[in-house]
């Protein structure tokens, strides 16, 4: 079943996608290596990343970096995002990603 998702890609325009929620090799491609995930809390939802993303010295992502600064409290300053950003929406109780809810897809003009 597909849901909405975002995809925040260093430089270039934000796009807003359908993938499988349980489609392991789309979200890989989202993001160009192995899953990290941040788990955001407000507004709710998941931001996905490579996992190795430092190591292969990704560029900055400012926009992705600025999300999580503003959904998870304490990471402003702590950390920073590096390479494209996968976001959904919220995890269900069954362990499946969620559209990206309403108040989050308008900050991205969705």
């Amino acid at each position: 079943m597909p849901i909405k998702a975002v995809v925040i890609p260093v430089r270039g325009d934000i796009r807003i996608i359908e993938i499988g929620r349980s489609d392991y090799r789309a979200y890989q491609d989202a993001v160009g290596g192995n899953l990290e995930v941040i788990t955001l809390q407000s507004p709710p939802g998941s931001l996905y990343l490579d996992e190795e993303g430092k190591l292969k010295e990704l560029p900055y992502n400012e926009r992705a970096t600025r999300l999580v600064d503003q959904a998870v409290p304490g990471f402003a300053g702590r950390d920073v995002v590096v390479g494209p950003a996968l976001v959904t929406g919220p995890v269900t109780a069954g362990g499946y990603d969620t559209d990206v809810p309403a108040d989050l897809l308008s900050r991205f003009g969705g």
